[in-house]
């Protein structure tokens, strides 16, 4: 009797109330297939590989790239070597980073043309030899990039310290120059000095001075 009251009272449901129903009679069986599924979910990692299979402890990834199941990672790609500087553009950056006229060093590197390793015409010293690097304008140090940049350095610091003292000169004594090259040239390549039996350093004033006139009216 409670069934054929139960079939008459389905009969009047509606669809909804008929899904409803169903849901309600068997609810024990979807909460459990729920259960199951999370916890066979729960035993896998993300690759899909169930943790019972390998007990070994994962290492981390370092590198870009790794083989597929592999404990070790391939070497970092070897970085790309930074791109070595123009002649130009190096005079450019130590000038601007000491407050030097880059003209004069290039006029200066013009008329030296020096051999490899006195490219500027400074002479390699013991205080030269030990030299590795500079620091830049953000306070790091930078190791020379080549030789040349070494001498480009010293030349530029070379052209800064004397710069300092022409600045101190009084009026009078400047008179005894022409310019800034003459007073320069007594220092940075004198006549008569022991390195010069030849006696080529009398030209050197005149030939800088004539690159850095190039120079300015090329820029």
């Amino acid at each position: 009797m409670a069934k054929r009251k139960y079939e008459r009272d389905t009969e009047r449901y509606t669809p909804l109330g008929k899904v409803l129903n169903f849901i309600g009679d068997n609810f024990v069986y979807f909460v459990g297939g729920a259960c199951l599924i999370g916890l066979a979910v729960s035993q896998c990692d993300f690759t899909g590989e169930a943790e019972g299979r390998d007990k070994r402890p994962r290492q981390a990834v370092h590198g870009r790239h790794a083989l597929a199941g592999s404990q070790k990672a391939l070497p970092e790609p070897a970085r790309k070597p930074q791109r070595a500087m123009t002649e130009d553009r190096m005079i450019e950056y130590h000038c601007r980073m000491r407050g030097v006229d880059p003209d004069i060093v290039r006029a200066i590197r013009r008329a030296e043309n020096g051999v490899p390793g006195r490219e500027f015409g400074i002479i390699p010293t013991d205080r030269y030899r030990e030299d590795e690097g500079f620091t830049d304008s953000d306070g790091r140090f930078i190791r020379y990039r080549s030789e040349v940049e070494k001498q480009c350095r010293w030349c530029v610091r070379t052209v800064e310290a004397n710069m300092g003292r022409w600045k101190k000169l009084s009026k009078e004594k400047r008179k005894g120059y022409t310019d800034f090259i003459d007073f320069m040239g007594d220092r940075y390549c004198p006549v008569g000095a022991e390195n010069d039996p030849n006696g080529l350093n009398a030209n050197w004033e005149r030939n800088v001075r004539f690159f850095y006139n190039r120079s300015r009216d090329a820029g």
